[in-house]
């Protein structure tokens, strides 16, 4: 699950689980399947098919468009007031408020996808096509370029680390260089999606693995390979988390899906899947305090991380008839993207 943090950890320490449900909010029609929005100082950031876009918070009225010939690729990223895009075999950057296109640059030689940017590395990067491609983020300089031979697929980070996978391997580069440290074989088959965290789970990078192929989840280690390795129920979404507490959605079987509490240090789950889900769970968010929970039906609700209870009721809130991804909440209010359109709520 690709959540819209900028290292796509589905972690913002910036947010506290609040006690209210979210009401509607407002709808933003999106041409063809968006890449997940953004949100940023009272702006939702995406891009389609059509190019790159900004709409108010407030009422999803259009605040400023590009139209790209090849569309918005990959999730962007939003930094230091500057929104970074990709599109194919080109990185575009633009100053989030007004719009106002203050670089691009060629990047690759294939489609873009997830974006993931440091300020204190510097750093914009991304997978076009083939390449891991990295500029600084004024886009003076080209950091690096590595053909990676068709092998990446999506980029996470933690601190200086860089992480991308293929079936059945992760690898790691310095995010700063882009120099290759480490390639960990984890053994397992079928597509697999990688999602980080904002803080390094107990220095292990968390292998999520796609539950249409294949069941399970791994914990590795740069410096010592695969820690853990837990099977028996498809991964849905997840996982998010900080220090040693990691949140998953799995699948139950007969009892439905499930919402796990995984020490991230053993893969030992600690709460008996005790949270159970009424719906299949396609998003999962970590806010302070709470985990924010998205079906693929339109129901959103909250689980208190302390207590286990819920802190708001599953209310349908987002008219999802689609797949819904990743809760995205900022400053008062939830974005969540289904299908062709983009539901921003306050709450």
């Amino acid at each position: 699950t690709f959540c819209a943090d900028n290292q796509r950890s589905g972690y913002y320490p910036n947010e506290a689980l609040r006690s209210s449900t979210p009401s509607f909010g407002c709808t933003i029609a999106v041409s063809g399947p968006a890449v997940r929005p953004v949100l940023h100082d009272g702006l939702v950031l995406w891009g389609d098919q059509d190019g790159v876009h900004a709409a108010s918070m407030d009422d999803c009225s259009l605040v400023w468009e590009d139209t790209l010939a090849a569309g918005g690729q990959g999730a962007p990223c939003v930094i230091d007031g500057v929104a970074y895009f990709g599109q194919h075999s080109r990185l575009y950057a633009y100053e989030a408020g007004s719009g106002e296109l203050l670089w691009d640059q060629p990047a690759g030689d294939g489609p873009a996808s997830t974006l993931v940017c440091d300020s204190d590395a510097d750093r914009i990067a991304g997978i076009f096509g083939d390449w891991l491609v990295a500029w600084t983020l004024d886009g003076s300089t080209e950091a690096y370029s590595e053909d990676l031979g068709g092998l990446g697929t999506h980029l996470t980070s933690t601190g200086d680390d860089l992480w991308y996978s293929d079936a059945a391997t992760a690898y790691l580069h310095d995010l700063d260089t882009g120099s290759a440290e480490d390639a960990v074989g984890l053994g397992l088959g079928g597509e697999e999606a990688i999602s980080g965290t904002g803080h390094a789970l107990c220095d292990q990078f968390q292998q999520g693995m796609d539950g249409l192929f294949l069941s399970g989840m791994s914990s590795v280690d740069a410096a010592g390979g695969e820690v853990w390795h837990s099977t028996g129920r498809a991964v849905i979404a997840g996982p998010v988390g900080t220090d040693s507490d990691a949140w998953i959605s799995r699948s139950g079987a007969l009892t439905g899906d499930v919402l796990q509490h995984i020490d991230a240090c053993t893969g030992v789950v600690t709460n008996a899947d005790t949270a159970n889900l009424a719906n299949p769970t396609y998003g999962i968010s970590m806010v302070d305090g709470g985990i924010l929970v998205l079906d693929n039906v339109g129901n959103i609700g909250s689980l208190d991380t302390a207590t286990g209870a819920p802190g708001f009721s599953p209310a349908n809130r987002t008219a999802a008839t689609t797949l819904s991804q990743c809760p995205i909440p900022y400053d008062g209010f939830i974005a969540a993207q289904a299908g062709g359109f983009i539901r921003v709520m306050p709450w």
